[in-house]
């Protein structure tokens, strides 16, 4: 071919695929801008706007603590990774909710569907230009494509690596390619790094890759046996490397949280989320639509028999596809529609089979009007699941994807006046604790990305308590509730829909959570507890002011009036206990039981010792001295920190740690130990002197006899000055029995 004519040729296909990753650019954008500027809704749940935002100022200053941000952040289970491709669209046009989901859109979303044009280029020999950008345009007509973009979070980035990661490994399914098995590595890493649940993703990816190699070890065996078995430990070497170069990704950029993990049983800690089979299957069909799943079935049953597409290539992604399903229909069976991105693909890839065998297979009228019909559906099914169309006829409903529209909360100007009323009250941060679930669309994380949308980050005034949400994954809301200065409680809580999770999908899939009623105790605990004025209720009164929330939920905000004694908060404890059942995920062996210890904490060590920090609060509930005790007025007036051991006790208990002073000076000290009943009531108590700045180990001996709990506090003895106070840590706390 002459050089001018190849050149005119290549500047051609350059101008065409341009001109088409223009189009799906500014399909994705039209489509992102106008469903974010419908909304009118406060983004809350998990707040990756925030983080981005922060991010995003840092970098603002410098680009180095932009960097050491990110760094510090990826010790949390959701690090920041995901904002740093995002920065540069922050910073070029602004912060705002718009700017960031446009930048989702962009960056994560639309090389998300390039990535899925790429995969199924791979499947046809022909046509591959026109293959790639109708798959890509594909990608962008399945409706949960775009949910979690619209619910700001980053999770299409961790397919689009995915997707990648398939797309190297299709370029030789051997694997024979050296660049092939570190890029794969990599790629599957850096998922796992930008969220941790695509950890299930790899499994997936590497299950294929496997089952390949065995079927494809299958066949060779019975011609050449011995070829067969070398070409199979050469796989799984490959194998093997990849699975190395991943784990050793995620390691070297965050082995903190790595290391972590390792000590944390996730399948435990989320049971919580688990939804039986038949609903979960029926939400996850809901999310597509069951005429998608129909195309689906009939697209890769049709492509594989008339073999219309490369088998190898059909053969892992149908793989990878069901080991997804397997992953999120029958073991985790998580219900956040986030979670269907592991999904996606197989749908992409089924939908494209039909098309593909139908071009191919079927001529004249009929090819045009069956590709004619499942184009209209498709278009159709993204509009009645992204439009605010309302429900469909019960007939039709199940066959087009959930209606997911833009939210628009009918109470939001009544929010704006709860959070701006809580400000008035508490305006030198004094603890707030909130009752509610994502159902109801209250909780503490509302509260916060309120006040961040109404006053910045820089603005914000009010201490929310960190509140349990979940019983499988967080704690007694005792400790916090204690704390607490105010407490914001609905009238009514949203039960789980008793016909299943499909009767009332009307904001659920968008606002995140799938919880039943049993596995909310901890939240529906401290709500019976105000609602019917139990005993710890009665420290509090209930102020004039009301608010009125969607569906005819009143909220009444309650102030404290008394701090809460030492028994009833033993006996409320009890009750917790009662009724939360199994101890929750979250819950450790020690909690803080003082009031007015609001920065004291407890924490677990690797070595299942415990550290207790305590470091009383400045802001001080003066008592009535006529209502409270000498030791209870110690308790309200920061003189002494009190630590509630909640295991088991043997007969001859002895308590074992190592004392630290962080404070200078440091008044005179002491360590007492007290055995309680289940009514608070003292069985025994010994106390031991600490010597100041003196950082030893002790050992406390203690008859654990007929006694429930275990209490240990922390004492100072200067009546004369309350400002001064010692801040002390106790490490390598442990209970064990006294030998005799």
């Amino acid at each position: 071919m002459p050089l001018p004519r190849m050149w005119v040729e290549v500047r051609q296909k350059f101008l065409v695929n341009a001109c088409l990753l223009g189009f799906l650019a500014l399909i994705t954008v039209a489509i992102t801008a106008l469903y974010v500027s419908s909304e009118r809704n406060f983004h809350w749940w998990i707040d990756w706007h925030s983080s981005a935002i922060r991010v995003t100022t840092a970098f603002r200053e410098s680009p180095w603590e932009g960097l050491q941000l990110v760094k510090n952040s990826l010790v949390q289970d959701r690090n920041w990774i995901y904002t740093l491709p995002l920065v540069p669209f922050l910073l070029t046009f602004g912060t705002s909710r718009l700017v960031y989901e446009l930048a989702l859109a962009l960056v994560y979303l639309l090389p998300f569907a390039i990535a899925m044009g790429g995969i199924c280029s791979k499947l046809v020999r022909v046509h591959q230009q026109t293959v790639f950008w109708a798959t890509a345009l594909l990608t962008l007509l399945i409706p949960v494509s775009w949910i979690p973009t619209f619910m700001g979070i980053p999770d299409t980035g961790g397919a689009f690596l995915i997707a990648l990661a398939s797309l190297v490994y299709l370029q030789d399914v051997k694997l024979r390619r050296w660049w092939q098995i570190p890029l794969v590595g990599l790629l599957l890493g850096l998922a796992v790094l930008l969220r941790r649940h695509f950890v299930y993703g790899c499994i997936a990816f590497l299950g294929a890759i496997t089952v390949q190699a065995l079927l494809s070890f299958s066949v060779e065996v019975r011609k050449k046996p011995q070829l067969a078995w070398r070409n199979l430990i050469e796989y799984g070497v490959r194998i093997g490397l990849i699975s190395a170069l991943a784990v050793s990704t995620v390691m070297a950029v965050a082995w903190q949280f790595t290391y972590r993990a390792r000590m944390i049983d996730y399948g435990t800690l989320y049971k919580s989320w688990n939804l039986p089979f038949g609903e979960i299957t029926s939400l996850y069909a809901s999310y597509y639509g069951w005429g998608t799943w129909l195309l689906v079935a009939i697209g890769l049953s049709a492509s594989i028999l008339t073999r219309a597409v490369a088998l190898p290539t059909i053969s892992f992604l149908a793989l990878s596809g069901v080991f997804s399903l397997i992953a999120w229909l029958v073991v985790l069976r998580y219900a956040n529609v986030f979670y269907s991105v592991h999904i996606t693909p197989l749908v992409i890839v089924g939908l494209f089979a039909l098309i593909w065998t139908t071009w191919i297979s079927v001529k004249g009228k009929l090819r045009t009007l069956i590709l004619g019909i499942a184009g209209c559906y498709l278009v159709s099914n993204l509009v009645i699941s992204l439009a605010p169309v309302g429900n469909l006829s019960h007939f039709l409903h199940p066959l087009f994807a959930l209606n997911m529209p833009p939210l628009v909360r009918t109470d939001y100007d009544e929010v704006v006046r709860l959070v701006k009323y809580l400000r008035q009250l508490a305006p030198k941060k004094e603890p707030i604790f909130v009752v509610g679930n994502q159902r109801l669309q209250l909780d503490s994380s509302l509260v916060r990305g309120v006040e961040i949308l109404l006053y910045g980050h820089e603005g914000r005034i009010l201490r929310l308590l960190p509140v349990p949400k979940v019983d499988s994954r967080d704690t007694y809301p005792l400790e916090s509730l204690l704390k607490a200065q105010y407490v914001v409680v609905p009238n009514s809580l949203p039960s789980y829909p008793s016909g299943g999770v499909l009767q009332d999908t009307n904001k659920f899939p968008v606002v995140g959570e799938w919880l039943t009623d049993k596995e909310l105790d901890v939240v529906t605990v401290v709500f019976d507890a105000f609602t019917q004025n139990q005993e710890i209720a009665q420290d509090f009164r209930r102020l004039p002011v009301q608010f009125t929330l969607e569906r005819g939920t009143v909220v009444s905000i309650y102030q404290r009036i008394r701090p809460t004694s030492l028994d009833t908060a033993v006996r409320t404890l009890n009750t917790i206990v009662q009724r939360t059942g199994e101890r929750p995920g979250g819950q450790v062996d020690w909690l803080v039981v003082n009031p007015y210890s609001n920065y004291s904490v407890v924490k677990k060590n690797l070595n299942n010792t415990y550290k207790l920090v305590s470091r009383p609060s400045d802001r001080l509930l003066k008592a009535d001295s006529k209502e409270l005790g000498q030791s209870q007025r110690d308790r309200t007036q920061g003189k002494e920190t009190s630590f509630l051991y909640l295991g088991s006790l043997p007969e001859k208990a002895k308590v074992t740690g190592a004392i630290i002073s962080l404070s200078e000076p440091c008044v005179s000290s002491s360590l007492r130990l007290s055995t309680l009943n289940k009514d608070g009531e003292i069985f025994s108590s010994l106390e031991a002197k600490y010597v100041p700045n003196d950082s030893r180990r002790f050992a406390l001996s203690i008859s654990g006899k007929n006694s429930t709990y275990l209490l240990l506090d922390i004492l100072s003895y200067d009546r004369n000055n309350f400002s001064n106070f010692c801040k002390m840590e106790i490490n390598s706390v442990t209970v064990s029995n006294q030998k005799q």
